[in-house]
């Protein structure tokens, strides 16, 4: 399972969303299939959904996160309410939590004398209070409705702190009594329809709680519109450890190797002959060596001819075009062995097994440490700006890895050299795991 999460697959084999209406009655527990007419269905891989009256219109809107892009999506309650009503409370606790997680809220209705049309609304809870009773006295029907507060719902779900009563075509509240955690029970009385309450615990009166005007706040749908794809991405590392030792060969057949620690920073190149892309790709990085090499920076260009499980091109093709193009830095050949360590690198640092593109280039800095992986052609104005960041510290660096600002819990994102090593031997390279180990242990005086 971990492993289809990790390569970016569905788990429920495209499994569409599910959405079922109750339609019992008087404790009749049935449900109707009503998900292509909800508009729900979506081919999401989704794995939580919470509620929450988003646009304070007194209904429950819905948050639904995806595994798969769309990672969030907002399913916005545009049904009209017509003559029905709503209640929504919030709790604060004093002797007991602040959020009053546990409390058990009760809302009785009261309708009017001799109707016959009062509905049933079940509770969430199944507790036989939500079946209307009827009062000997005056002839009027009273109803129940009992919510229990939370502190999660569903997988990896929390849904709003407000708890929301859906009252049907009911217009008065006989009184509103709360449990708190605890066992402290209160009553709230003068109760209203379609207002936001806040209860706070202990306090014998309720607060009337004014919801923002609708609209002052309105989303703007993503611009990542489903079925868009690029050919390019640029991956700023906001932490990464140190890149194994690579092996290759150049064009005389010499022995060669990166790492563990460069001279200057260095622009790591995989590039075939039979890829156009790369093609043109080197013949940029050709025309502006000399600004490369001006800020800085060494070029390491590598074929990958011949290698792979579509095995396409040869030695002899990559040699020719190597000939024809004069480049004028390091040129070489890749290896099976460094394929392997690459894309094991790659898929620790990002959480996805995905096979490397052609073309692909890594920028490492002098200590050996990946900052920006190019996949697809380079930007060149792109790559001298990334050459002059590779100095800043770590929190920088973490703050350019993400797309918006946030708050952090810890202040800079690390990924520990053993994640490598572990990866390596788990993929069959034990001497190049325990050659990786060495040299951290080596290095931190283990």
């Amino acid at each position: 399972m971990r492993r289809l999460l990790y390569q970016g697959q569905s788990f429920s084999g495209h499994e569409r969303n599910c959405a079922y209406l109750h339609t019992g009655r008087d404790g009749d527990v049935r449900f109707a299939n009503v998900s292509a007419v909800s508009g729900l269905d979506f081919d999401d891989d989704a794995r939580g959904v919470a509620t929450v009256d988003w646009d304070f219109d007194g209904d429950l809107d819905l948050w639904v996160a995806n595994r798969t892009a769309p990672n969030l999506r907002l399913m916005r309650n545009n049904t009209s309410r017509g003559e029905n009503h709503f209640l929504a409370v919030r709790l604060i606790g004093q002797s007991c939590n602040r959020d009053a997680i546990g409390a058990r809220i009760e809302v009785v209705l009261r309708g009017d004398p001799g109707s016959t049309g009062f509905g049933v609304q079940g509770s969430e809870d199944g507790a036989a209070g939500d079946v209307p009773s009827l009062n000997q006295n005056s002839k009027i029907k009273i109803q129940k409705l009992l919510r229990t507060l939370r502190a999660g719902e569903g997988f990896q779900s929390q849904s709003s702190k407000w708890v929301h009563f859906g009252l049907g075509p009911s217009t008065i509240v006989e009184r509103l009594n709360v449990r708190w955690p605890g066992g402290e029970k209160q009553t709230f009385e003068q109760i209203e329809v379609d207002r936001y309450y806040v209860l706070d615990q202990g306090q014998p009166e309720s607060r009337v709680w004014q919801a923002p005007p609708r609209g002052t706040q309105p989303l703007q749908r993503s611009p990542l519109l489903p079925g868009r794809t690029t050919e390019q991405a640029r991956l700023f590392l906001g932490a990464a450890p140190p890149i194994p030792v690579l092996r290759y060969q150049d064009f005389n057949d010499r022995p060669q190797s990166i790492g563990p620690t460069l001279n200057r920073p260095l622009l790591l190149n995989l590039w075939a002959s039979w890829c156009l892309p790369c093609q043109t790709e080197l013949k940029v990085l050709k025309q502006h060596a000399s600004g490369l090499a001006d800020s800085g920076m060494d070029v390491l260009a590598l074929s990958v001819d011949g290698l792979g499980s579509d095995s396409v091109g040869s030695m002899t093709d990559a040699k020719a075009l190597i000939d024809k193009l004069q480049l004028p830095f390091a040129v070489g050949i890749a290896n099976e062995h460094l394929l392997t360590v690459l894309q094991i690198y790659h898929n620790v640092i990002f959480l996805q097994h995905r096979p490397l593109p052609i073309p692909t280039s890594i920028l490492i800095n002098r200590d050996g440490v990946p900052s920006v992986v190019y996949k697809g052609a380079i930007e060149f104005s792109e790559l001298l700006a990334d050459t002059s960041k590779l100095g800043i510290d770590a929190v920088a660096r973490r703050d350019l890895a993400i797309p918006f600002p946030g708050r952090w819990r810890i202040p800079t994102l690390q990924v520990h050299p053993h994640r490598i090593s572990k990866a390596l031997h788990n993929a069959g390279l034990p001497d190049a795991a325990l050659l990786y180990s060495q040299r951290f242990r080596d290095s931190s005086g283990g």
